[in-house]
């Protein structure tokens, strides 16, 4: 009887690990997307400023 006890409080244990596991994944899945977002924004306005200066370069190269 006592081996079930402690069989029931390793499960237990394990249980408890494992949502602890799954808040610490979610929260670094958020943080994850985050950053990411924030990378994919950077990346847009880089391209849009890229956009810009080619567009300046054809048009200093259409008055010459």
């Amino acid at each position: 009887m006592e081996q079930v006890t402690i069989l029931k409080e390793v499960l237990n244990a394990f249980k408890l690990h494992a949502v602890h596991i799954d808040e610490k994944m979610d929260k670094i899945k958020i943080e994850l997307e985050s950053k990411m977002d924030n990378g994919f924004v950077q990346v847009g306005q880089q391209f849009d400023r890229l956009g810009k200066k080619v567009v300046g370069v054809r048009v200093e190269l259409t008055e010459t």
